[in-house]
């Protein structure tokens, strides 16, 4: 039907139902001023390193926050505080007075900085001061809004403006100074007072800490000159963006495009049209250091819309994800400009989360999956550097025994098989190894070489010696570069036909319960050690069996059968006295 259109009347309760919604604490609400500030310099064309901006921290007589204030060199005029300041809900606000039409700004619509200074402070008012005029604008302690009286438009030196607002003392940059008094630039100080207490802010220190944190300020802290006063305070001294170090083999930044287009439950949602021809990119970093207590906020995937920051997640906030322990280490950003398409908005008016819609939820799965595969390859490398590590202590343990083994087979083969040996092997030589010449078994005692007749004789090993699989290198492959592998499907003592000649043998470190126990604990836990020894355990039992069967033309069951109890009892007696430490104590030092 034809009507006569009216301007919406809009009862101001509804700013409080509204401005509940945003949960301000002080570090979001001066995040929000500083974007402000920062949208103020680029309407000017302003370069980043000269877009000055301070936060000054006054104290009341109880180390509480009595004042807050955000500063910058810029200013408004009557037109603007009325075009823009004055209005909520203006999605265009943030440009209004700018140079260059299509100008893009970091705020959204129009509303964060103002339901900050209406909802979290008794008063609060902007202090501005451009073209030789000065207005101060703000909100009463009914929450309503407005000029202060004599202060619409007055015409004041900077000088006065400068001490009415507070900072005429302040030592400024030499730039700055000059492009105040010779008119170039103005200012505005943005004063919230005696502001109700919020979780975590209610002091300075707790304040500046979460602001630097926090994702719509951390960005603006590490690239432009934004600095910090205290009480009477005068030099400002800049705030800086913590720095991480990466994970190590994770140094460089991960880029991954965002496809054209993505699947949420078999619906293809689109992330390019005519407007937006370039879908985004997600770039994931890694953090030497898990990203907790401190640094939990940072453990974060902040999305972009088309300049800032237009909502933020805690990677567990993305979903249920593998691999939690790595997720505790990354960290990053994900540009998507059409999120901020007006056809199908994905910004919520505070800019803390996306709204929830189909490109929204179909682009939060697509990072979890992205930031569940980097996990995977962190976990992955993580694992094998475990491996190689517990492989380099087990080979540190397998010298040890190699050590007790020698000298335990060199006591007890002297009181089994002495007298027995066959020719050319001394009573009290054990004749370790299976014939044959090779390299000496490990410790002092491994090596028997000699001359005989003034020529130099190779000697059979007086003992076996033991090697780790996927740590120790083939002494018979004089050109391997790398370690000797054993297959999981060989046996857990294994031993190649030279081995057996060269008196050699290979634990097993690719077995399935090897792995399993270095997997749940480590090559210094006591079950380890134990497995170890176990094996150690079974190589004496061959060498005495086999040692038995070259001395006796004919071998029983029971013979064989009284051989392994009897060895078999002399290790664990000697294990006894001598590797209490090494079985029993939950940490044994490797040397």
């Amino acid at each position: 039907m034809p009507i006569k259109v009216q301007p919406f009347v809009i009862d101001e309760a509804v700013l409080d139902l509204i401005g509940n919604e945003f949960k301000f604490d002080h570090a979001k609400g001066l995040a929000e001023w500083l974007k402000n500030s920062c949208d103020a310099y680029l309407r000017e064309k302003t370069p980043d390193d000269q877009q000055f901006m301070v936060v000054r921290l006054a104290e009341d007589g109880h180390q509480q926050l009595g004042r807050i204030e955000c500063i910058d060199f810029v200013g408004m005029s009557k037109s603007q505080i009325d075009d823009a300041f004055k209005r909520f809900f203006d999605p265009q606000a943030a440009k209004k007075g700018a140079k260059e039409a299509q100008i893009k700004t970091l705020g959204g619509h129009g509303n964060g900085g103002k339901f900050y200074m209406r909802q979290m402070f008794k008063t609060s008012r902007a202090i501005t001061y451009r073209d030789g005029k000065m207005n101060i604008f703000g909100f009463n302690a009914k929450r309503q809004y407005g000029f202060e009286e004599g202060f619409e438009d007055r015409k004041t030196s900077l000088n006065e403006a400068m001490k009415k607002a507070g900072i005429d003392k302040l030592k400024l940059p030499v730039g700055i100074k000059k492009a105040l008094e010779e008119g170039e630039a103005g200012f505005t100080v943005v004063v919230g007072e005696h502001p109700h207490k919020a979780k975590g802010t209610a002091n300075r220190n707790g304040l500046v800490e979460k602001l630097i944190m926090h994702p719509q300020a951390r960005r603006l802290i590490a690239r432009l000159p934004i600095s910090l006063l205290l009480n009477n305070e005068m030099n400002p001294v800049r705030l800086a963006a913590p720095k991480l170090s990466p994970k190590e083999g994770f140094e460089d930044s991960i880029i991954i495009e965002v496809p054209d287009k993505l699947d949420l439950e078999g619906k293809a949602v689109q992330f390019k049209n005519k407007k937006y021809s370039w879908p985004g990119r997600l770039v994931l970093k890694t953090s030497g250091e898990p990203l907790r207590g401190n640094l939990m906020t940072l453990n974060t995937i902040d999305f972009i819309g088309e300049v800032g920051v237009i909502g933020s997640y805690r990677i567990h906030e993305l979903g249920p994800t593998r691999f939690s322990g790595q997720v505790e280490f990354i960290y990053g950003e994900c540009e998507c400009p059409i999120l901020e398409d007006p056809d199908y908005d994905s910004v919520r008016n505070d800019r803390q989360k996306l709204l929830e819609n189909d490109r929204s939820e179909a682009l939060l799965a697509w990072v979890r999956a992205q930031v569940e595969a980097l996990a995977e390859r962190m976990e992955t490398k993580q694992v094998q550097e475990k491996k190689q590590q517990d492989l380099k202590n087990t080979s540190a343990l397998n010298e040890l025994l190699n050590r007790w083994k020698n000298r335990f087979m060199g006591q007890v083969w002297a009181e089994m098989f002495a007298g027995k040996g066959p020719s050319g092997i001394a009573g009290t030589d054990p004749g370790g190894g299976r014939g044959g010449s090779g390299e000496g078994g490990a410790g002092e005692e491994a090596n028997g070489g000699g001359t005989e007749g003034g020529s130099e004789k190779k000697r059979k090993p007086r003992f076996p010696q033991v090697l780790v699989s996927g740590q120790d290198h083939d002494p018979l492959d004089p050109l391997a570069t790398e370690p000797f592998h054993c297959d999981p499907r060989h046996p857990a003592i294994y031993q190649r036909p030279k081995d057996v000649e060269a008196g050699i043998y290979w634990i097993n470190t690719a077995r399935p319960l090897s792995e399993k126990i270095l997997s749940a604990y480590s090559a210094d836990s006591p079950r380890w050690r134990e497995y170890l020894f176990q094996r150690y355990v079974d190589i004496i039992v061959k060498e005495a069996i086999y040692q038995t069967g070259k001395m006796e033309t004919s071998l029983t069951p029971d013979m064989v059968s009284a051989r392994i109890d009897d060895v078999v009892t002399r290790v664990h007696d000697q294990a006894a006295q001598d590797l209490d430490s090494f079985l029993f104590q939950e940490t044994f030092g490797i040397k």
